[in-house]
């Protein structure tokens, strides 16, 4: 399918992390060619993501590539119609990977899905980190979110923050402590994460409790 043809499908926006490939490429780029650009940070094992924001036309979505390492961050816009073959295609196959009406997709520990707004019973990145004793950058690549925050200003739109549910949080603080104890995780805890954040998928519910938990022993 064109790739115009595919962002027209997106039913809701689209969060996923980049590997190396063409759009981190442009990115990185994209951020070397800015005034205050500082080299030496591309030492750093920086995050490289991806939104897409739903469009009926898919020629005017907006496509946003953001890069960060803690309190570093770096996100600039994408136009689908100025993307070139490369671009294009690996843009193409991230949304047949990650996108709506696939009958199959590969699990991963560190991708994440906008899900629907589950109230206020939320807690942002500072609070869910703080609450397991991880970094802000470790718990957004290991435990999946419940939501991302979108500001859009018009002109431009940003991430506002992630949020996890309060529930979830409490399940991974009690996983953490249950550890220390000697016990293991059981079925219960794999269904219970599968369901809150993992979209049913068992397996990986079960390698995102198991990277958590390996986490935790190196703190």
């Amino acid at each position: 399918m064109h790739l115009l043809n595919r962002l027209s499908t997106l039913e809701q926006q689209l969060f996923c992390y980049l590997d190396d490939g063409p759009l981190k490429s442009i990115l990185l780029e994209r951020y070397l060619d800015e005034a205050d650009a500082h080299d030496d940070i591309m030492e750093l094992d920086l995050d490289a993501s991806l939104l897409i924001k739903n469009s009926v036309n898919g020629s005017t979505a907006t496509i946003m590539l953001r890069l960060e390492y803690d309190e570093f961050l770096y996100q600039t816009t994408l136009c689908p119609t100025a993307l070139d073959t490369e671009q294009s295609a690996e843009l193409l196959a991230l949304l047949n990977l990650h996108g709506p009406k696939q009958t199959t997709t590969k699990t991963s520990s560190n991708k994440n899905i906008i899900r629907k707004k589950q109230g206020e019973n939320l807690l942002n990145v500072a609070q869910a980190s703080k609450a397991l004793g991880l970094s802000q950058r470790q718990i957004k690549r290991i435990i999946p979110c419940s939501e991302i925050r979108i500001v859009d200003n018009y002109t431009s739109k940003s991430i506002e923050d992630y949020y996890w549910d309060t529930q979830l949080i409490q399940r991974f603080s009690r996983l953490r402590q249950q550890q220390q104890q000697g016990c293991r995780y059981s079925d219960d805890d794999i269904n219970y994460v599968a369901k809150k954040c993992c979209e049913e998928d068992v397996k990986w519910a079960r390698d995102t409790i198991a990277i958590f938990l390996r986490q935790c022993t190196k703190e």
